[in-house]
């Protein structure tokens, strides 16, 4: 006969609520998405101004100031993605390191369940990253455009 046996089945949870700062971090993704966005539809207005200014010959003070306002605005762009970059991983050590504080005070530590919720710290570090390689691709994107459209002096001709 076989002896019976106890097998004790504790369940290990994964679904809990997120956080509040993974909340904020969501929100401030949402927030970069729609600046980025209305940054976007700007930028290529003022790509349409420059390259129709200097197609009408403007004076060079006015398509300087436009090159100008253009490279402020593409370098703002490249700032945001630094920024996102390190909120994301400002993020991702403030969600493991709670993590990491809630095994402390457990007499025996499930291994995988620690791996679990460390693992689903990565995925909004995943998220993050995929924004700020975005943003910089955009940025350098507008920064070629721009010097596509570099203005030349006027070549005087002295006769």
């Amino acid at each position: 006969m076989q002896e019976e046996q106890t097998v004790s089945f504790q369940p290990m949870s994964n679904c809990g609520p997120e956080p509040w700062y993974t909340n904020l971090f969501v929100l401030y993704l949402l927030i970069v998405i729609v600046v980025y966005l209305v940054r976007i539809v700007k930028l290529t207005i003022d790509l349409l101004k420059l390259s129709k200014s200097q197609k009408r010959h403007f004076t060079a003070p006015f398509c300087n100031d436009l090159q100008a306002d253009y490279s402020a605005k593409v370098q703002s762009l490249k700032e945001v993605s630094v920024l996102t970059l390190l909120v994301s991983l400002l993020h991702f050590a403030w969600y493991d390191a709670d993590v990491f504080r809630s095994v402390q005070f457990e007499k025996m530590p499930k291994t995988a369940f620690v791996l679990i919720r460390a693992g689903a710290g990565l995925d909004y570090l995943a998220m993050g990253l995929f924004f700020c390689v975005v943003l910089y691709l955009t940025a350098l994107l507008f920064q070629s455009a721009l010097r596509l459209r570099k203005i030349t002096p006027p070549v005087s001709s002295a006769s």
